[in-house]
């Protein structure tokens, strides 16, 4: 069987996923660290049916490996970044409300950086909002009602949601495998 880009799934120490990676990372990690103390991962489970031919042994193919030690995540605050602003608004403009495809998008200060009063960084949550290039250079360097434009929605900071983990999108990409499907989270 095809064996060369099959992803295997890493589980932090309480079993939440944390990453993607290629499975040839994956047994690289666990025979590495095989004859330590304390292995830094371990493989919970393998591809049914796939293997690969090492020097006299056969050796199949990682699916899903955990760590061993816990690697500390920030679950229940969503990291600001341009990514992750244009999930919260769904890839669409908030000013003319059609959606585009992500290298199409800009984000847009609603209070312009050059209006800015406060102490607080400009650049956040409550004050980006995604916008195509139409409108943010229609818009310009001023605010919604001084361009006559009408904002779709309200910016907040989101809560937390898996869509906004970095292993999301792979995840997506991937399509069901079935021997994730116990350590998933019902959201995907």
């Amino acid at each position: 069987m095809k064996t060369k880009h099959k992803p295997c799934l890493v589980l932090n120490l309480d079993y939440t996923p944390i990453s993607i990676i290629d499975w040839r990372i994956a047994i690289t990690w666990y025979f590495k660290t095989l004859n330590k103390k304390r292995p830094v991962v371990d493989i919970i489970q393998y591809y049914s049916n796939e293997s690969i031919v090492g020097c006299s042994k056969e050796y199949s193919i990682p699916s899903i490996i955990k760590l061993n030690n816990y690697v500390k995540s920030n679950r229940h605050s969503v990291k600001f970044s341009r990514k992750n602003l244009f999930l919260r608004d769904n890839n669409t403009c908030q000013y003319c409300g059609k959606k585009y495809l992500p290298h199409k998008l800009t984000y847009d200060h609603v209070i312009p950086k050059s209006k800015w009063n406060s102490n607080k960084s400009a650049t956040s949550w409550e004050n980006i909002v995604t916008a195509c290039n139409f409108c943010n250079r229609k818009k310009g360097d001023k605010t919604p009602e001084q361009a006559n434009m009408k904002l779709l929605s309200i910016p907040r900071k989101p809560s937390f949601s898996y869509k906004f983990l970095p292993w999301y999108d792979t995840m997506t990409n991937i399509g069901y495998i079935s021997e994730w499907s116990d350590f998933l989270p019902v959201e995907h």
